[in-house]
């Protein structure tokens, strides 16, 4: 079965400050870029196809250094950014916990104010896995914690409860072997839990 690589990018500013940064800019710190590094050289047991990348900065720059020298084509699409925060996004985190609002980044259909939700998540991210063609090597995809979280929890079947609390570390490589045609069998599946209850 085709092999698929998922990887979160490295550490960023906003990771190590400890505020949710969603589609802002924020580059990667040098411990995130030496993840890449080392997650680069993690990888070198699978030989692959191709590469997809978030256009975020952190994950395009994660994707470069991880795969450099290695004479590969990568493949930068906005499909694949995180999950959008609205108005929570460059706030802290302990401020939005110590709020008692945390709940709404873990709750499949909970949304930050004008932010998205992991079923809105899903319903942007599925469609375009599900238009890629199936190819006979590995894909490596570097995205971001919120986006990975939901498209793996679909992948290995979890409930929709248990996708919000997992948690998806800087640069640890992800393997699945999806069937031919998997992602589309996903959307169809889970198309009904796209819309709020």
């Amino acid at each position: 079965m085709p092999g698929w690589v998922f990887l979160r990018h490295g550490q960023s500013e906003a990771n190590a400050e400890g505020w949710l940064s969603g589609h802002v800019d924020t580059p990667l710190t040098s411990l995130g870029r030496e993840q890449a590094r080392e997650a680069g050289a993690a990888c070198r047991a699978w030989d692959f196809t191709r590469v997809y990348s978030s256009d975020l900065i952190r994950a395009r720059h994660t994707a470069e250094l991880a795969i450099q020298g290695r004479g590969l084509e990568l493949q930068v699409t906005a499909a694949l950014r995180e999950r959008s925060l609205g108005q929570w996004a460059k706030k802290p985190l302990k401020d939005i916990r110590s709020a008692g609002e945390s709940h709404r980044l873990i709750d499949w259909h909970g949304s930050p104010p004008g932010g998205e939700s992991m079923a809105q998540v899903a319903e942007r991210v599925l469609p375009f896995f599900a238009g890629l063609k199936d190819v006979e090597g590995p894909t490596l995809v570097v995205a971001h914690g919120g986006l990975i979280r939901v498209v793996l929890g679909l992948i290995d079947g979890l409930d929709y409860a248990e996708i919000g609390p997992r948690k998806i570390a800087n640069c640890d490589p992800l393997f699945r072997e999806i069937p031919p045609g998997g992602f589309t069998a996903l959307l169809k599946a889970h198309r009904t839990a796209f819309e709020a209850p």
